[in-house]
């Protein structure tokens, strides 16, 4: 409902609720709200991390929820206007192309997904009071960069609500982007996550510095008296 304003209201109004709705469920469920989110911290945790560690019969139990969720606020809103034709959802505009639309959605659920990682998952950052914001942030303004391109859902539980709520309006042909992109989006995210905060999974930068540093200094030693036989 929020996107009938047309306006910048719009995506601050979506990115509010947001930020709203992660500091009220941050301690119950960790505020995942977005598929994304938990595709990322099943592979954080697949990769090795040792905090905030996530297993797959939570995922499934996560993603059903959260299904549920879109369709259930689909419905809401379609009772709080009094018609579907009046509910809105994310869908590519026809002066966009599906390329550009794929990229945008890609582009926008990896900048939100690895916000999400480094504000709410990592251990130097448990229980600080800013993630909520930061993740609003975030989405308020993607929605105001993306909107034009790819409809800004980078939430593939969002990209369902044209199902829930069109009355055949929307096909499966115009949500599976929000299906495969957003994954695709987090999947980037959590390895370029991996890649930059070893230390999240056991295994610190400069521990890893040290081992090679070691390792060829155990080399050169090796060498060193076969360098002299030779000579």
């Amino acid at each position: 409902t929020a996107s009938l304003a047309q306006s910048f209201l719009a995506p601050l109004a979506i990115g509010s609720m947001f930020l709203a709705m992660i500091c009220m469920g941050g301690a119950i469920s960790g505020a995942h709200f977005n598929p994304a989110f938990t595709l990322a911290a099943l592979l954080s945790t697949e990769l090795g991390a040792t905090h905030k560690r996530f297993t797959w019969r939570q995922g499934a139990e996560y993603l059903f929820a959260q299904i549920v969720g879109a369709a259930l606020g689909a419905l809401a809103a379609w009772g709080a206007l009094e018609t579907n034709r009046k509910v809105q959802y994310p869908t590519v505009p026809p002066t966009s192309g599906l390329g550009a639309g794929f990229l945008g959605e890609l582009v926008g659920t990896f900048l939100l997904v690895y916000v999400f990682l480094n504000v709410a998952t990592t251990k130097d950052l448990a229980g600080n009071s800013f993630s909520g914001l930061a993740i609003g942030m975030v989405v308020t303004l993607m929605i105001a960069c993306m909107a034009p391109v790819s409809g800004a859902a980078f939430n593939p539980a969002v990209g369902l609500v044209g199902l829930f709520s069109g009355a055949g309006r929307v096909g499966i042909g115009s949500v599976w982007i929000y299906w495969v992109a957003c994954p695709l989006g987090a999947i980037l995210a959590t390895a370029f996550f991996r890649l930059q905060n070893g230390e999240e999974f056991g295994s610190k930068g400069t521990d890893v510095l040290a081992q090679a540093a070691s390792a060829a200094s155990d080399l050169e030693q090796a060498l060193l008296p076969q360098a002299g036989v030779v000579e």
